[in-house]
């Protein structure tokens, strides 16, 4: 992408794109590797241009600023919390990014793990990003509300969030609780998303959907090879089998008629040999 001799809304919107249909979220470290992800920058740098891998909001939102600053643009992170349908915000467990462009401050965010705008989000107003709409909306304290608009004309807020700035080690503490606790879904469950420019990837656990062109393939992985092949050609993640923890396969949820399921049969060997490395093969 050629870089604009001032930074502008169009090109920060470009790397946005081009960040979530490259980079994927996922949470390895937590789940499989059961280590707390380092986010240190350098650390961060290397794990996702090195390495191969992806990363969740604490290291992908954290490097995207750091790549809005070094392209010219006023950005700074805000501390979030993920409303997963609620009306209120609880644990502020997220990391995202204001940008300021022109005299204006937009909500931008490429870690969030599901639904997110394919670009940047204007506090004082709405847009419509590769078809979605979204707004940003205030209640009468201190709180901001990303906004998504289904076509139906309802509406679900997926963002709490507060527009002042925080010090990047005010994260530290939620990493490590996101990566240790119990009661985080990231301890609980393998996560791995992104965005493809037809549709977009989903692993939960042991299960693969894809959507592509308005179209749903489930497939199910239970073998440590299988897995590590799928993430380094969906998702181009770069991880051995033998660092990747073996469930049993997770119920396969109900799909309309264009959808197509797929499963990849469990392997004794396999299962004996993660037995051997002292991974859990209890059911999801």
């Amino acid at each position: 992408m050629p870089r604009p001799s001032e930074p502008d809304l169009g090109y920060a919107d470009s790397l946005v794109l081009s960040h979530q249909c490259s980079v994927p979220f996922e949470n390895l470290d937590c789940y499989d590797l059961g280590k707390v992800p380092d986010t240190s920058m350098g650390a961060v740098f290397a794990k996702v241009v090195r390495d191969h891998r992806g990363g969740y909001c604490f290291e992908i939102n954290k490097l995207f600023s750091r790549l809005l600053s070094e392209c010219g643009y006023r950005a700074w992170p805000i501390s979030c919390s993920v409303l997963h349908g609620s009306d209120h915000a609880e644990m502020m467990l997220h990391r995202a990014t204001l940008v300021e462009i022109d005299g204006s401050v937009y909500y931008c965010d490429v870690g969030i793990g599901g639904p997110q705008p394919a670009g940047l989000v204007p506090l004082d107003g709405s847009r419509t990003l590769l078809g979605e709409h979204y707004s940003v909306e205030r209640d009468d304290g201190p709180w901001c509300y990303l906004v998504r608009h289904r076509d139906d004309g309802t509406c679900a807020r997926l963002v709490a969030f507060l527009d002042f700035p925080v010090p990047d080690g005010f994260f530290v503490p939620f990493n490590h609780y996101c990566s240790t606790s119990a009661d985080s879904k990231f301890t609980r469950r393998r996560i791995v998303n992104m965005r493809t420019h037809r549709g977009s990837l989903s692993l939960v656990g042991g299960t693969l959907t894809e959507r592509c062109d308005g179209r749903t393939t489930v497939t199910e992985y239970d073998r440590c090879e299988d897995l590590a092949m799928m993430l380094r050609e969906k998702f181009g993640i770069e991880v051995q089998p033998s660092d990747l923890r073996v469930r049993s396969p997770s119920v396969i949820p109900s799909h309309s008629s264009s959808s197509r399921i797929l499963r990849i049969s469990s392997c004794d060997r396999c299962s004996r040999s993660c037995w051997r490395r002292g991974i859990r093969t209890s059911p999801m």
